[in-house]
């Protein structure tokens, strides 16, 4: 992503309602998992700046790499540990070291040659019935001068992304999208923000959000957490798979 980019992410990540939000929807679809192993080994994949991987470390043992040095700097001021400068598609660990991989945001970005490689990578690190929770930018008439900001290639369907976690070998437990509930805002905005500003400019939309209104967004998204645990989303800004390694 653009280098300021990581400024912003690093200090909102913690208070603002889309990262908030999306923490309690992975934390809710791990728990529906029925729990890790006592002693799991985790890797975060892409961990950008680094809070998914600090919050993690009550899961178990965590790993984490970026391929760009900048994620990796701001990861070492929250103090962060086993930290490595890597490449998704070829991942520095040995085969079957984790019970758990996420990938959160990361294939669709422009350095990523093959997505399918990074999965088929993700499988092999991963131990016998380890699993992968991959979090994606959802439906590409919705990119934008926000995605160009964040490097993004393109968006994704759930039917594409289980046919390419499918082809790199796993099973498939769950695909759903999800921020279903303000789905229809973010798709005026994204209309608004193209027509008004255009996209050629790369500028992100994540601001300092008042904070009645960051609240308010925030409990809304978090509304969807305990609801995904048994239903699927048609629709959403974002998407969700749920993957085992056989």
């Amino acid at each position: 992503m653009e280098r300021d980019e990581y400024r912003k992410q690093f200090e909102l990540e913690e208070i603002h309602w889309w990262f908030a939000g999306r923490r309690e929807i992975l934390r809710a679809t791990l728990h529906g998992l029925g729990g890790l192993p006592a002693e799991a080994v985790i890797l975060d994949a892409g961990c950008g700046t680094g809070l998914n991987l600090k919050i993690s470390q009550d899961l178990g043992k965590t790993f984490g790499f970026d391929f760009e040095e900048e994620a990796l700097r701001y990861c070492q001021k929250r103090g962060l540990k086993r930290l490595v400068r890597a490449d998704v598609q070829r991942m520095p660990y040995k085969s079957g070291s984790f019970d758990l991989v996420f990938i959160l945001d990361i294939l669709s970005h422009r350095t990523i040659v093959s997505d399918l490689d990074a999965l088929r990578d993700a499988y092999r690190v991963l131990k016998r019935g380890g699993i992968l929770l991959v979090s994606e930018s959802a439906f590409n008439f919705l990119l934008s001068r926000h995605d160009r900001a964040f490097h993004i290639r393109q968006r994704y369907t759930c039917k594409g992304m289980k046919r390419k976690l499918t082809e790199a070998g796993f099973d498939v437990i769950k695909t759903t999208y999800f921020n279903f509930f303000l789905f229809v805002p973010v798709l005026l905005f994204r209309f608004w923000d193209k027509l008004w500003q255009g996209d050629d400019v790369p500028v992100s939309h994540l601001n300092r959000v008042n904070s009645g209104v960051n609240c308010l967004l925030f409990q809304v998204f978090k509304a969807e957490a305990p609801l995904l645990r048994s239903i699927r989303f048609p629709f959403g800004s974002s998407l969700l798979c749920v993957a085992r390694k056989k």
